[in-house]
């Protein structure tokens, strides 16, 4: 295995699984996200928020609703009915990390 291929192993490690992320009623007009953390991290989580699956993040220059060290975050002062799309970067002390796929539902 060459070095880009542990990297790439190593990256794919940091980022929390879509079958360890739920999504929850908080209420009227919140979300509750939570997620399993990731074996070994060491950083960081953002979450990024979007209306429709498959939303893009640019992670650069887009801002996260959440970025802290636990592995959940209640999204509040949603929309009753609209639907909200999720995606979390896993980051590590290096800056570096993967994006989940994105998991959706509807505000209560």
């Amino acid at each position: 295995m060459n070095s880009s291929e542990v990297e790439n192993l190593y990256l794919k490690s940091l980022a929390p699984s879509t079958k360890n992320i739920n999504l929850t009623s908080g209420g009227s007009g919140t979300l509750n996200l939570d997620w399993n953390d990731v074996k070994g991290h060491t950083g960081n989580y953002r979450v990024y928020r979007g209306t429709s699956s498959d939303f893009y993040v640019n992670i650069s220059s887009d801002t996260p609703i959440y970025d802290g060290t636990t592995s959940g975050y209640s999204d509040t002062s949603l929309v009753s009915g609209q639907n909200y799309c999720y995606r979390v970067l896993s980051r590590s002390i290096n800056g570096r990390g993967n994006m989940s796929d994105d998991f959706c539902g509807n505000a209560p």
